[in-house]
């Protein structure tokens, strides 16, 4: 189980690092710490005895979380902290430090030369509609200024419509 904790700091460092601002949820750190513990515990347990791996899936199936994660990408987070978890219950630590150095760099990679976080790409959308919507307010109001000018001028002149 220590072990489990130990491979896991990395990827909350990870975690922490590509996650700033509002987007920066301390429960998921927390979580991906504490629940390959967690996990390999129950596995050591449950390992030898089909009678209560069966109990505790009915019990996991029986618990609902009821809070929705701001990012697709820590899901992904969550998955690598039950997939380390079920490695070292089982004794697999090899695995479990192979998936964790793989999902550090891969996630490192593509946040570092790819899109990166979901929440980023839609907020730097939003960011770009509203300047469009900004620029398209300000031509409107150039045009609405323009043809109060003009009509202005032509009041000055005498001019009718």
């Amino acid at each position: 189980m220590l072990c489990s904790l130990a491979l896991m700091v990395p990827v909350a460092w990870l975690y922490k690092d590509i996650h700033q601002g509002q987007d920066y949820d301390h429960s998921i750190d927390e979580t991906t710490l504490v629940m390959p513990a967690v996990v390999a515990g129950v596995v050591t347990v449950a390992q030898h005895s089909l009678a209560l791996a069966f109990s505790l899936a009915g019990i996991v199936a029986a618990v609902r979380f009821r809070r929705a994660l701001s990012d697709t990408f820590d899901t992904l987070f969550i998955f690598v902290a039950i997939g380390v978890g079920l490695a070292a219950g089982v004794g697999a630590i090899e695995i479990a430090l192979v998936t964790t150095v793989f999902f550090t760099y891969a996630t490192a990679f593509i946040c570092i030369f790819g899109d990166g976080l979901e929440s980023r790409f839609v907020a730097k959308r939003q960011r770009e509609e509203e300047r469009a919507a900004k620029k398209a307010r300000k031509a409107k109001a150039l045009r609405a200024e323009e043809k109060r000018r003009q009509e202005a001028q032509w009041a000055d002149e005498g001019v009718g419509r």
